[in-house]
């Protein structure tokens, strides 16, 4: 079973991902990060930081904010898990992030 932490969990495009992933026999969301959590009911614990992530996770998968980035980065670098980002509006400097956390993971 692939266990995912799923970042930026209120969002559109996490939500629709959530779904998918529900339809899935080998994959689960076990918990999701967002800033602010919303009165919206998720089937997993969410967490305002990576930090308070009590869930041990294969995947970290990322439908935030560009802004983000470092942060993602780090968190899949320090515990050395998989990253798929799916963010638009990344800079230049977002990218190289990114190309330098996948040369660690």
């Amino acid at each position: 079973m692939i266990r995912v932490l799923m970042n930026g969990c209120f969002g559109i495009m996490s939500s629709e991902t959530q779904e998918e992933i529900a339809k899935t026999k080998d994959i689960c969301v076990v918990a999701g990060v967002a800033p602010r959590i919303k009165d919206v009911k998720k089937p997993f614990p969410v967490y305002t930081s990576f930090e308070d992530v009590k869930e041990d996770y294969d995947v970290l998968m990322d439908f935030s904010v560009a802004a983000a980035c470092p942060d993602i980065c780090a968190e899949a670098g320090r515990k050395n898990k998989i990253l798929i980002t799916g963010t638009s509006g990344r800079t230049e400097k977002h990218e190289q992030m990114l190309r330098e956390a996948a040369k660690e993971i």
